[in-house]
């Protein structure tokens, strides 16, 4: 890869930080073990309490090609912006700073932005629990290669494609075009990557998983929602309806959103639901929900029983 090494970084690499102490040895010793050198970090400290700031300074005097941000906290959006205002490389990728990086990860969105016309990138992502024992590949079943038109509508609008930020690489250009206001909304990376769909981005697919996905309960995927998850869903499966084009396609919107409602239900603290009673059935009895039979049996009974006996989340979600 010597002829990719050489002027310029080629990739910027943004990663916001907030209170990510305990986790910065792993994420530090996987961008020192990268065999493609040829990028800059944006590190950036969204007002931490702990010693995340101390830590990324320290590390910043080993890895010459980090740059040190620092803002009063104001979210992991802002700060992902913050990092691309100031990214000198053509290409942007994304880490959060509980995950880590195979010593490949950089090297294989390099090659393949260099080597395909797509204008994002993305890898594979293998789950791993705090203890790196592995959980399974976030992906299967898509097959690799690029993805555009009709082809990237499908696999995009059923879910197959997900909407993280970070297992994909994107044109600076694009994400500084499109004009979206980051939000701290849950799913705020469905948006941007649906505004782009719309705008005519082709995916290139790679089936190597160099990415690693830290699951655990502070996740944001993987915590007690609040009312503003519920809202950030509505909003961003309600923003893929502007790349619709045809009936299949609206059909299978239509079983995407009845099934994250469902995930959403399952995830709900028994405590908030306990709470915002009056909010959770507002939602599920929205106008979309008329899309119920479109979902699967499965998610459609997630949904009944939320909708008509929400109690019965209280018991089988009980933190």
């Amino acid at each position: 890869m010597e002829n990719l090494e050489s002027g310029k970084p080629l990739l910027s690499v943004v990663i916001p930080l907030y209170n990510s102490s305990v986790y910065l040895n792993d994420l530090f010793k996987s961008i020192d073990n990268q065999i493609f050198h040829n990028y800059e970090l944006l590190i950036i400290d969204d007002g931490s309490s702990d010693n995340t700031y101390s830590k990324i300074t320290e590390y910043a005097q080993i890895n010459r090609r980090a740059r040190i941000f620092h803002q009063e906290n104001s979210g992991q959006s802002a700060a992902r912006e913050l990092g691309i205002q100031h990214a000198r490389a053509p290409w942007v990728t994304f880490i959060d700073g509980d995950d880590y990086i195979a010593s490949n990860h950089f090297e294989e969105l390099a090659k393949e932005f260099l080597h395909t016309e797509a204008s994002i990138i993305m890898v594979n992502v293998m789950r791993v629990d705090n203890d790196g024992n592995m959980l399974g590949l976030e992906m299967s079943g898509l097959t690799p290669g690029k993805y555009s038109g009709g082809k990237l509508r499908e696999v995009w609008l059923n879910g197959v494609i997900p909407g993280f930020l970070w297992n994909k690489a994107f044109r600076k250009d694009d994400l500084k075009s499109i004009q979206i206001v980051f939000s701290e909304n849950f799913m705020e990376d469905v948006r941007i990557v649906n505004e782009l769909i719309l705008r005519g981005a082709q995916i290139f697919f790679s089936d190597i998983a160099t990415y690693y996905y830290r699951q655990h309960n502070d996740s944001s995927v993987h915590r007690a929602m609040r009312e503003t998850e519920w809202e950030g869903m509505n909003q961003a499966l309600l923003s893929m309806e502007t790349i619709v084009t045809n009936p299949r396609e609206l059909k299978l919107l239509r079983g995407r959103y009845i099934r994250s409602y469902s995930f959403l239900l399952r995830g709900t603290s028994s405590m908030w639901m306990k709470s915002h009673n009056r909010e959770i059935r507002n939602v599920l009895n929205g106008p979309h929900m008329k899309w119920l039979q479109f979902g699967r049996l499965r998610d459609r009974l997630m949904i009944f029983i939320g909708k008509h006996f929400l109690w019965l989340f209280v018991l089988i979600n009980p933190q």
